[in-house]
Formats: structure tokens, C-alpha cells, sequence
């Protein structure tokens, strides 16, 4: 990558008053002396946690879209104080998920907070008991155990016939594992060997078991590094570096004492503490080959897990060692496989343990197998695994940032077979030279890196593409291939339900029509979100489909710019369907349990209904905006509903997303499905509030449900009718197409809002006739008056002063009070009311209410 590894001198990191050597000396000298000193941490659902300046605080930023304009940035700082009583902190872990974070001081006290509600405002859970100050128990690592889920990993994407396939593998989570379903479990070494790991006993508790590596009369060193490796069998690999300069590594095992379990039980809580249990494999003397140890040392220790299902890998362990004998630093890798050998007892002893009836414990030995050393020419400042440790991600003291396999510790240049795609660098990808920095973290998809400056601010460098991502396709292959690389990305993070606001902001960058389409159709080919909307289809299809309502946002974000400004046509059909999405299963919550007496005791159906009753009105004035944008065009065209090119003309001068909603399949699927529940709510009306044993709560909330339905000026049956003519339209002039061709042009009606040259016929049919029947059964003057600004599909100044002067509740659907404090979604702007869940709020609104309609997750305030 030649923008990317460019040797710009090493002082162009330490842009300072101090000399530039004394300013390399100083940060390769905190590498030297190891510990647990990250100061900078990533989370998987987006937050960035960072060592405030005064060293005793944590502050919280995270990325968010402007609502002035949609361009992406850095969140203000939300600041966790004193977090250790005003002890020095020594670092910063978020878990595998990204919801809980270990923050550590110097002393090796360690406390969790968690993101509950909102990313800049996170809760206690454990704060470490006041001890003794002891530099001997700061922590030398601390690593996340897994959870006990699977892990997706993105294989290679490869183009065949014209189309790229994206396999993925779905891998089992190694090493040990919290039996409680959903609860995390973290490790630790001590610098003078102590194993700690603090694990959720239940839903409330978090406990603590320690062990000793070694025992009092052998570990007589200081460990300076430790590193940290699952393995297959629910066991580990730990690695530790001591000041002596031997390399020792041991397996980790946990007994968790839970009693047996029948298959498919889960537990709830441990009864009793937990066990370490460690065995020591190897201990390896001056693995630095003798080099002078003034100027060569141990700087980031490094263990790589087997990959899931390859029996023939093992654990490599990786030290990366800095010379600094010469002006300029360089950095060398040097590489070490651990293999179990076999028993170190003779053969012979079996057979005198047969003759005597008895049994002799194996011993297992292992080796460490030496390979290669890897210069990397320059001075390594951070390394990070990537993707199951599949690869290595290093950045250097020059600002530049590479990766190299696991195999053969290649660096991964852009290709020029573009017919085969790794991972976005593959593909040109890049990041430019990175400033001034003391500790950096890569972002959850390492599309982005967060640097933490001296002055301990945190600065965000996006990846940019060698190409500028001009023009079509057709004429700039890069479009297509940047694209295919976003969405194999984008594809993995959905699959592991990761916060992938880091390639939006990416992909935001490059503003053209035809890039942003052809990372939207990557991401729906990336995902298999292929569904035939002809066909009957199950519910759950559309409305508990994370990877549809995942491909929805990103639409929504690509063409985002600001909260007040008017969406192009396909964001607002993602905004539509995804509103729809939203509706539809509020109303299949309440069909399916407050009217059919399902709910909870503490669910009351008055206090559902109430939450619900402006999801109705949503529903029904989005049906009176979308007959009136059908009119308003039919009328337009009346003289010639037959010229498309004039429909075409008319639907942007508009910017009306009417059209586009009904022909395609999964809006018009969502508007039929909730079309129909809206009669059902009719009919609960009218049978509660013809019973007489209805309570008065519930009773007013029925009364004020009717209220809503009488004012509607597009009664149910004629909308449906509607939704019926067009699908016999449509099924008239496809019902010769394979499914694929439906698919495919069904999925561009919905990226683009282009009519298709084959829907010509019926467009012009729809315009004609359809809505012509539909006029003569509704009252046009009673939709002209009916106001449907606050749906915020208008881009007229009415609607652009509402958006700007009111705020409407995005789950509940209802204006909120000037003054009433809100959460507002860092991706597109959307606003609740700040409440926190509980069960007053009624199932529904407690289990949706934790993220926006989009998916993404809050901040506070506007």
C-alpha cells in the first residue's frame, strides 16, 4: 500500500518540543516495561473508553451522525470520575460484546461498569474493596473470556458469474466459558504471578477466585508481559514474559462447579466459588537469543489461538522485539508454535502399570517449535488481532498501519484479482498517516482507529480508498469492488451483532448515487436477504429479522444529511419501512396478548393500549399521506398517465416515496400486515366497550382509540383494496419470471426508488384505474385538509419548522412536551423520551425500547 506504509521519519509522531528521540524513547520505553497499560479501548457496540488526563478518570466518547448536516464525528466526552478513589488507573477492557468495561489501576483493583440504556451513560456493577497498595499486584494482562456464543467469520469473497458470494463460517467459542447464559467472566495475572478472574456468579453478583501460577519457591521472577489464548477444549493458553527474560507459558482450565444438566437447561447461578486450575507447559530461557538487553527487548507479547475445526493448528506465540541500538528503532517478530509432544514417560511404564493393576498419569510435554524471524524494518507501536487472530494488524512510529496474515506474516497489499476479496485493505482500502499519539485502539470492524494524543484527547481517522469511487460501475470496477469489501465487513459485524457505525462513516464519506447503491445491494447480497414478497411469507421474515432492519439502516445513513434536511427518495423508503417494521410488531405484541389476555400481571392492558395509541395514529396517517401523494401524481398525469419519463420527472420534483412504497414487496407486505391489525384494534374496541365489566382505564383508552379511527378519511377495506390491485398488477406481469428476477428487480425499486422499464404497465394501469376507483370512494377534500406534516415525510417549510421546533417520541409516536428530557439515536436522529425500562411500561415498550427503530443504540440529550 503505498500511501499507506510511506516512511515519513520517525518524528512525525512526536510533534513536541522535546527532541524526537527523547519523545521515541520515552513511549518504546512504556512498552519495555509491559504491564496492563491500555489506555484506549473500542467496545462492540461503539463505545470508546479512554484514561482521562488526570489519570484517575475514564472518559466515554462514541461516534454519532450530525443532525445539522449527517457527517459523522466524535461524541462529546461523558466522564467516569474517580473510578478508583483517585488511584492512578492503569487500563481500559471492554468484554467481547462491547456492553461491560474492566477498568484497572495500578494497584491491580479492578472495577466494572456496564452500557444499560444509553452509550455515554453506563452503571455499576463492581467496585474493588479498598487494599493495601501494592506495585506487585498491578495486573501484567487481563483478557475477556468468551461468551458462550458462536462467532461468525467473514471467509474471502469470491465473484462468480458476475456476482459476488460471500461464505461465512460460523465458529464455536473456545476456551472457558460462563455456563450462565449471557454472562461474562474476565482474567487476570498479577505482575508477581497471581491468576485472578472475576466472574457473574448470578444476575447480580460478581465474584472473584485467584490462583497461584507458580508456587512461592519457584516463581521467584516479575512477570513484566502477559498474553492470553482460547483453546479448543474450554481450556487456555497463558503466556508471561519476566524480567529475567524467560518465556513461560501455562493452560488455564476452569472448574465451575455446576451440577449436570440435562440437554438444552441453562443455569441461572453458581452455588459455589469457582476453581483455577493451571498447568505449567513450558518454560523457554532468553527467547531474545542473548542480544544485548540495553537496546533489545520484549515490547508486545502476543498469543494467536488455533483456528475452530483445524486440528492441524496450534497456538503461535508472537514477541515483538525493538532494537534500539541504531538512531531509528526497528522492530523484529519472532515466532514460536507450541506443540504438544506426547508423554515424557516411557512406553515401559504402562506395561508396569498393567502388571500391577494399576494406572500412571501421563504427562504431557510440549515444545516450543522456533520459526523464522520477521523484520519489520521499523518500530512496532501496537498490534492487534484480527478477525479469530486470522491476521495481524500493526501500526509503526512513522503514522503507518498494516496487516499481515497469519500463515506466513505477509503484509496484505491491494490485489489486482479482483475476483477474490479478503478484507477491505484487499481492496484498497487504507488508512492515512495516523498523527501524534501515545496509544491507539482499532474500531470494532478496523475500518476506523481512535488515537489517544498526549494531551490525553481522542482524535478519529476514518479508512479511505486509494480511488476517489467516481463514476458508474461499468466505468470504475474500484465502485464495485470498495463496495464488495464494505458489505463483507458490514456482513460479519450484523452476523455477530456488532455496532458497525464505523463502516456508515466510511461509506459516507464518498458522495455518489452509485457507489452508496452498490454497497446497499452487496449488503442485501452479503446477508441472503432475498425474499420473494409474491409468495406468502412468515411474519418473522420481516419483523424479527435483525439483517433486514441492519440493511434498512444503513440505507437510511448513506443518504443521511441532517435531521431538519430533506431525504432523497431511497432514504426515505428505508425510513418508511422501517417505521412500518416498528409498528407492525407493536401490533402483533397486543394482538397476540393484551387482547387475547396473554399479557403479564404487571402488563396492564390500559398502560399497553396507551402506548400503543399513537403507533395507530401513525399507522393511519401514513396511509393518508400515501393516498395523497398517489392522487396528487395521478392528477398530475391525468392527461397522460402513460408517459413514465413525466412520472419519473414528477416523483422527483416531489421527492415523494409514495409510488416506490406500494411497488415494492417489503413495505407493501408491512402496510397489508398492519393494515388488517388495524382492524383488528377496531373490532377490540367495539367488543370492549360493549361489555360492561370494562375497567374505566381501559375503557377511556378503547374510547380514545375509537376517537382516532373516526377521524381516519381512508377507511381500512378501501386501503386494502388498493394494496390487492397493485399485487394482482404486478403478479399479472411477473408470473413468468423465475423468483431470482423478482427478487432482483423488486430489491432495486428499493435501493434506488427507480421504476423498472417492466413496471411501466403497471404504474400506468395503478394511475388510471386503481386510484381512479379509490377517488370516488373517499372524500379528496377531507385528505387535502388531513395534516400529516409530524409523519416527516414533507420537505415542504411547514414541515422543516416542525422538524425543527418539535419532537415527536419514535417508538410511541407522540409529540413530547417542550422541556421533557430525551434520548436521540446516534445514527438517524430519532428521539424517545428518557424513561428508564421497567415493567410499568408494558412489555412491548420495555423490550423495544433499548434501541432506536433503526437498531442503533441512544445517546442523551439533542
Amino acid at each position: 500500500m503505498p500511501g499507506m506504509l510511506m516512511d515519513t521519519g520517525l518524528g512525525d509522531l512526536f510533534e513536541d518540543n522535546a527532541s524526537t528521540i527523547r519523545g521515541i524513547q520515552e513511549h518504546i520505553d512504556r512498552l519495555r516495561q509491559g504491564g496492563c497499560r491500555q489506555s484506549i479501548a473500542w467496545g462492540k457496540l461503539g463505545c470508546i473508553a479512554s484514561v482521562a488526563a488526570n489519570g484517575t478518570d475514564v472518559e466515554i466518547r462514541h461516534l454519532q451522525a450530525s443532525t445539522k448536516d449527517g457527517s459523522w464525528s466524535l461524541s462529546s466526552k461523558h466522564t467516569l470520575r474517580n473510578v478508583h478513589g483517585g488511584s492512578q488507573l492503569a487500563s481500559v477492557h471492554w468484554n467481547n460484546i462491547g456492553s461491560e468495561i474492566a477498568i484497572t489501576d495500578i494497584y491491580g483493583r479492578l472495577a466494572i461498569w456496564t452500557v444499560y440504556v444509553s452509550l455515554d451513560r453506563l452503571n455499576l456493577l463492581r467496585q474493588s474493596q479498598v487494599t493495601a497498595r501494592d506495585d506487585l499486584s498491578m495486573l501484567a494482562g487481563l483478557w475477556w473470556l468468551n461468551m458462550n456464543k458462536p462467532y461468525a467469520l467473514s471467509k474471502a469473497a469470491i465473484k462468480a458469474d458476475g456476482v459476488f458470494k460471500y461464505p461465512t463460517n460460523s465458529l464455536p467459542p473456545m476456551g472457558p466459558l460462563n455456563p450462565i447464559q449471557g454472562r461474562a467472566a474476565c482474567l487476570g495475572v498479577t505482575r508477581n504471578g497471581m491468576v485472578k478472574m472475576w466472574y457473574s456468579a448470578d444476575a447480580q453478583h460478581i465474584q472473584k477466585a485467584t490462583a497461584d501460577l507458580e508456587s512461592y519457591t519457584f516463581m521467584d521472577d516479575l512477570i513484566t508481559h502477559a498474553a492470553y489464548a482460547p483453546d479448543r477444549d474450554r481450556t487456555a493458553v497463558l503466556a508471561v514474559y519476566t524480567q529475567s527474560k524467560q518465556l513461560r507459558l501455562y493452560r488455564i482450565s476452569i472448574d465451575w462447579k455446576h451440577p449436570a444438566l440435562p440437554p438444552n437447561a441453562n443455569i441461572s447461578q453458581l452455588p459455589l466459588p469457582v476453581t483455577i486450575i493451571i498447568k505449567r507447559l513450558k518454560i523457554e530461557h532468553f527467547p531474545g537469543d542473548g542480544q544485548d538487553t540495553a537496546t533489545s527487548f520484549l515490547t508486545h507479547l502476543e498469543v494467536l489461538s488455533p483456528f475452530p475445526g483445524n486440528n492441524m493448528q496450534y497456538h503461535v506465540v508472537l514477541g515483538f522485539f525493538a532494537n534500539t541500538s541504531s538512531q531509528q528503532p526497528v522492530t523484529t517478530i519472532k515466532r514460536w508454535e507450541l506443540r504438544n509432544i506426547g508423554t515424557s514417560l516411557h512406553p515401559g511404564f504402562d506395561q508396569l502399570a498393567q502388571r500391577r493393576n494399576s494406572t500412571v498419569t501421563e504427562k504431557e510435554r510440549h515444545e516450543l517449535i522456533s520459526y523464522p524471524d520477521v523484520p519489520l524494518h521499523k518500530c512496532a507501536l501496537s498490534v492487534t488481532q484480527i478477525n479469530a487472530s486470522t491476521m495481524i494488524g500493526v501500526t509503526y512510529t512513522d503514522g503507518s498501519f498494516e496487516i499481515r496474515d497469519r500463515m506466513q506474516f505477509n503484509t496484505v497489499h491491494p490485489t489486482a484479482n479482483n475476483d477474490k476479496l479478503l478484507n477491505m485493505v484487499h481492496a484498497g482500502w487504507h488508512f492515512p498517516l495516523l498523527g501524534p499519539h501515545v496509544d491507539i485502539v482499532l474500531s470494532p470492524n478496523y475500518a476506523a482507529v481512535a488515537l489517544l494524543t498526549k494531551e490525553h484527547d481522542v482524535n478519529l481517522v476514518l479508512m479511505t480508498h486509494s480511488d476517489a469511487l467516481e463514476g458508474t460501475p461499468e466505468e470504475n470496477p474500484n465502485i464495485l469492488i470498495a463496495a464488495a469489501t464494505l458489505a463483507q465487513q458490514h456482513a460479519c459485524s450484523s452476523n455477530n451483532h456488532s455496532n458497525n457505525d464505523d463502516l456508515a462513516a466510511v461509506a459516507r464519506q464518498y458522495n455518489n448515487d452509485h457507489f452508496k447503491t452498490c454497497v446497499l445491494l452487496e449488503a442485501h447480497r452479503s446477508l441472503n436477504q432475498a425474499i420473494d414478497f409474491l409468495q406468502e411469507q412468515s411474519n418473522e421474515k420481516l419483523q424479527r429479522n435483525p439483517f433486514f432492519q441492519r440493511c434498512l439502516s444503513l440505507q437510511s445513513v448513506l443518504y443521511y444529511k441532517g435531521w431538519a434536511n430533506p431525504k432523497p427518495i431511497p432514504a426515505k423508503i428505508a425510513q418508511a419501512t422501517l417505521h412500518l417494521k416498528a409498528t407492525s410488531v407493536g401490533f402483533g405484541y397486543f394482538m397476540n396478548n393484551v387482547a387475547r389476555h396473554r399479557q403479564d400481571v404487571e402488563d396492564s392492558k390500559s398502560n399497553a393500549l396507551q402506548n400503543l395509541l399513537g403507533v395507530v395514529k401513525w399507522e393511519i396517517d401514513f396511509h393518508v399521506y400515501l393516498v395523497d401523494e398517489l392522487l396528487e401524481l395521478a392528477r398530475r398525469v391525468r392527461s397522460n398517465p402513460g408517459d413514465m419519463e413525466l412520472v419519473k420527472k414528477i416523483m422527483h420534483q416531489t421527492n415523494s416515496c409514495a409510488l416506490p412504497l406500494i411497488l415494492t414487496g417489503a413495505s407493501r407486505f408491512l402496510l397489508k400486515y398492519n393494515s388488517r391489525a388495524l382492524r383488528g384494534f377496531d373490532q377490540a374496541a367495539r367488543d370492549h366497550l360493549a361489555q360492561n365489566t370494562v375497567d374505566e382505564a381501559l375503557k377511556q383508552g378503547f374510547q380514545s382509540l375509537r376517537t382516532i379511527m373516526d377521524a381516519n378519511p381512508v377507511k381500512f377495506n378501501m386501503f386494502e383494496k388498493l394494496l390487492v390491485d397493485i399485487i394482482a398488477h404486478i403478479k399479472r406481469i411477473t408470473e413468468t419470471w423465475d423468483a431470482q428476477r423478482r427478487i432482483d428487480v423488486d430489491r432495486m425499486i428499493f435501493l434506488t426508488g427507480e421504476i423498472p422499464e417492466v413496471f411501466y404497465p403497471i404504474v400506468e394501469k395503478f394511475l388510471q384505474q386503481s386510484l381512479g376507483i379509490l377517488k370516488n370512494d373517499i372524500d379528496p377534500s377531507q385528505i387535502f385538509f388531513f395534516d400529516t406534516t409530524w409523519l416527516g415525510f414533507h420537505d415542504d417549510r411547514k414541515s422543516v419548522v416542525f422538524k425543527k421546533t418539535e419532537k415527536v417520541d419514535t417508538l410511541r409516536k407522540c409529540l413530547l412536551k417542550k422541556g421533557t428530557p430525551v434520548r436521540r439515536c446516534l445514527r438517524c436522529g430519532e428521539v424517545v423520551e428518557d424513561l428508564i425500562p421497567s415493567a410499568r411500561m408494558g412489555l412491548w415498550l420495555q423490550n423495544v425500547s433499548r434501541v432506536c427503530v433503526c437498531g442503533c443504540l441512544w445517546m442523551h440529550g439533542d
